[in-house]
């Protein structure tokens, strides 16, 4: 089973999941599953049914339909369009996300590192606060979801097929989950989900989210 940094608190509906981690990680993939089994599907948690409001896919297609630039071409534009979307997510009461803020935050400090014309610091820092008050005051569940081992990126005119990009990523957004968990303990909890096999991941899912098929 993946460590879960915190424990989930069980007298919380987790009214908002949250998908997070580096391109292809099988995050959308879990976010993509989750949204069929909502149309038959209950969450139950101490008997109280819900259902999720909305479910927001991650923003990087929106993103580039519109002209933006994306992957390690996404400047200061790019991450403030895609702020914008992030937090207009958190403004619904309950929803299924694919990425947040956080996700945000570790690609735009990544190609800060590279490239300071490309993302300055002053978006840097705008992004950092955003995140910070997120972690702050966010309730709900987190899946970190982690490179599958030997696993190629597949090519599909939007991912990044650089390995050593995707994994820069990984870990840098592993060290962020792993020093922000402390500071969420009381109000929610992040998952780390590394297992190489679909069925173990969703498993591990639905025990979080104490799932029941009717």
């Amino acid at each position: 089973m993946s460590e879960a940094y915190v424990t989930q608190l069980e007298d919380e509906i987790p009214q908002r999941v949250i998908f997070s981690g580096s391109h292809c990680t099988g995050k959308t993939t879990l976010y993509n599953w989750l949204k069929s089994e909502s149309s038959r599907t209950y969450y139950y948690v101490k008997e109280h049914p819900i259902t999720f409001a909305v479910f927001r896919p991650e923003p990087i297609r929106f993103i580039q339909r519109l002209g933006f630039g994306i992957n390690k071409e996404a400047d200061d534009t790019s991450q403030l369009a895609m702020a914008a979307y992030h937090m207009q997510t958190l403004m619904y009461p309950e929803f299924v996300s694919d990425r947040c803020i956080v996700d945000l935050l570790v690609y735009a400090e990544y190609l800060h590192d590279i490239d300071k014309t490309l993302v300055t610091e002053k978006t840097v820092n705008f992004v950092r606060e955003l995140a910070d008050d997120f972690i702050d005051t966010f309730e709900g569940v987190v899946f970190f979801c982690r490179p599958i081992p030997d696993e190629k990126i597949k090519a599909d005119g939007v991912r990044d097929t650089d390995d050593i990009f995707r994994n820069e990523i990984d870990s840098r957004m592993f060290d962020f989950w792993s020093d922000a968990a402390a500071r969420i303990i009381k109000r929610a909890s992040v998952f780390s989900i590394s297992e190489p096999n679909f069925l173990d991941r969703t498993k591990l899912v639905k025990d979080a989210l104490s799932l029941r098929v009717d």
